[in-house]
């Protein structure tokens, strides 16, 4: 038997509301993403390219931050 995966953008609860609120109180937000053209950000957003399982990938994107955070919720 075949499996079918559907293909869907994940936009994440945690991370959807914490991106866009972060600028709005003045803090400079890089949000990592693997497919920026995919990726609508936020006004006051940079985005990034880069993949977590990739870490060569980390180093120019988060090369002057100061503070990360990975935001998921598991219900």
């Amino acid at each position: 038997m075949e499996t079918v995966r559907s293909q869907r953008r994940v936009r994440g609860f945690v991370g959807g509301r914490l991106v866009p609120a972060l600028p709005e109180r003045g803090h400079e937000v890089v949000a990592l993403v693997r497919e920026p053209a995919g990726y609508d950000a936020p006004p006051g957003v940079t985005v990034a390219e880069a993949d977590l399982s990739k870490p060569d990938t980390l180093d120019g994107p988060l090369a002057d931050v100061d503070a990360a955070s990975i935001a998921t919720l598991r219900l």
